[in-house]
Parts: C-alpha cells; sequence; structure tokens
C-alpha cells in the first residue's frame, strides 16, 4: 500500500503542474500590467501569467498573450483580459481540450500508474509459498 500514494501524488503532481501554467504575456508597446491575486505588477519584456490573471495595457501600449498551443490573443490599450484555462483557439475550433487534460498528461498518467501497479503486484508477490 505504500507505493500506490507515492504514486498517486506523481500524477496529481503531473496533472495539475500542467494546468498550472496558463499563458505568456508579452509587453509588445508600452505600460503593460498583469495582476496575478496580489497587485497589478509592471511586465517588463515577458511574464507566465496564470488561469486567472488580469491583463491591462495602459494608453499607448499593447501586449500579446501566447498560449501553449501557439495560439496568440491581442491585448489592445482601455482593455482588461482574463488568461483562460485553456487555450481559445482550441475552445473556437470545437472545444477538444474542454477536459482541460492534454493527451501527454494522460499517457505521462497511464505509464506512472501502470508503473506504480507494477511494481505494487511484484513487491506483494506471495513470498510464503511452500517447497
Amino acid at each position: 500500500m505504500w507505493v500506490v500514494r507515492p504514486v498517486l501524488a506523481l500524477v496529481a503532481v503531473a496533472y495539475f503542474h500542467s494546468s498550472a501554467f496558463a499563458a505568456m504575456v508579452n509587453a509588445t508597446v508600452g505600460q503593460v500590467l498583469v495582476n496575478q491575486g496580489s497587485g497589478y505588477q509592471q511586465v517588463v519584456g515577458s511574464t507566465e501569467a496564470r488561469a486567472g490573471s488580469t491583463v491591462v495595457v495602459n494608453p499607448g501600449g499593447s501586449a500579446q498573450i501566447l498560449y501553449p498551443d501557439g495560439c496568440s490573443v491581442s491585448v489592445q490599450p482601455g482593455s482588461v483580459y482574463t488568461i483562460q484555462s485553456q487555450s481559445p483557439c482550441l475552445a473556437a475550433d470545437g472545444g477538444q481540450a474542454s477536459s482541460g487534460v492534454s493527451g501527454t498528461t494522460l499517457a505521462v498518467g497511464a505509464v506512472v500508474i501502470g508503473g506504480g501497479v507494477a511494481a505494487l503486484v511484484l513487491l506483494n508477490k506471495d513470498k510464503s509459498a511452500s517447497p
């Protein structure tokens, strides 16, 4: 049983790590601000932002939001953009990622769970067989 808990913990870390990072915010021109829950911070160059973070572009500025799948969203002055948990391009293409779990995450999870089950079976093999 001691093998199951670490395996489940590893699967949880792999799943939540892949969904923790949502997008890259690139300040292309002027002043761009990002609020990730602790107040607005100015973006100098680029920064990672998780789902739910808000991006504000001040007058004369612009920003580009780049999602891991390559989807790009422009943010213009005077607007507030909220980082989505999935790419807006996927949602526009039929919502293929609506489960929030990527194919890679599923594959890694399957391998880890399979390895954990195999280890559990091998470790719990009946060692008290009579001669």
